[in-house]
C-alpha cells in the first residue's frame, strides 16, 4: 500500500509543471454545460445516479482494460481520490468494458494500488450520455451538477501539484 507522504511526492508532479490551472496546463476543454444523470453500477450490483452525488465535486472517468492510456494513467488517478476523495470529492471509475468482463475488470482494477472504486454503466447508451467514444474521457462536474472540464485522452494527472488539485477541486464546491 502507497503512504500518504509517497502519494503526496507523486502528486508533486514533475518539475516541468509551470504552475496555474490545471485546466490549461492538461489541455483540458473548458465546458459549462449540464451534466447528464446516467445509472451506474459497481461489481456487488448496487447501483447509484450520478445526480445522487451534487451537492460537491465528481469526476468521471471512462475506461477500458483494452486502453493503453488509461492503463498508465490509472494509478494516478487512485492516488488523486485517494488525496482528495475524503474531501467529498467524488470520483467515479467507469469501465467501459462488455458487462461480461466484469471479472477482467475487477482483477484489473485489483492489481492497482492504490485501489480505485470502479464502476460500469447499467447499460451502453448511459456512457454514450457523456459521449465516451473514446477512452480514455474524464469530466470534472461541480456541485451544482455543471461540466466545468472535460479531458480527452490520457494525460498525466500527477504532473499537477497537489496544492493546484486543491485550489481546482475547491473552485468546484
Amino acid at each position: 500500500m502507497i503512504s500518504r507522504l509517497a502519494l503526496i511526492l507523486v502528486l508533486l508532479g514533475s518539475p516541468a509543471y509551470a504552475g496555474g490551472d490545471p485546466v490549461k496546463e492538461l489541455g483540458l476543454q473548458a465546458l459549462h454545460e449540464h451534466a447528464p444523470d446516467i445509472v451506474i453500477e459497481d461489481f456487488q450490483g448496487n447501483t447509484t445516479k450520478i445526480s445522487d452525488h451534487l451537492g460537491h465535486p465528481i469526476v468521471l472517468h471512462f475506461w477500458a482494460t483494452w486502453c493503453t492510456g488509461c492503463v498508465q494513467e490509472l494509478p494516478q488517478l487512485a492516488a488523486l481520490a485517494q488525496v482528495f476523495g475524503k474531501d467529498s470529492i467524488t470520483f467515479f471509475a467507469i469501465s467501459i468494458d462488455e458487462r461480461g468482463k466484469k471479472m477482467e475488470i475487477e482483477r484489473f482494477v485489483g492489481d492497482l494500488q492504490p485501489r480505485l472504486a470502479t464502476w460500469i454503466p447499467q447499460s451502453p447508451a448511459q456512457a454514450e450520455r457523456y459521449w465516451a467514444w473514446g477512452v480514455p474521457m474524464t469530466y470534472f462536474i461541480n456541485a451544482k451538477g455543471e461540466i466545468v472540464a472535460r479531458g480527452m485522452g490520457a494525460k498525466n494527472w500527477s504532473k499537477i501539484p497537489s496544492t493546484e488539485w486543491s485550489t481546482f477541486f475547491q473552485s468546484l464546491k
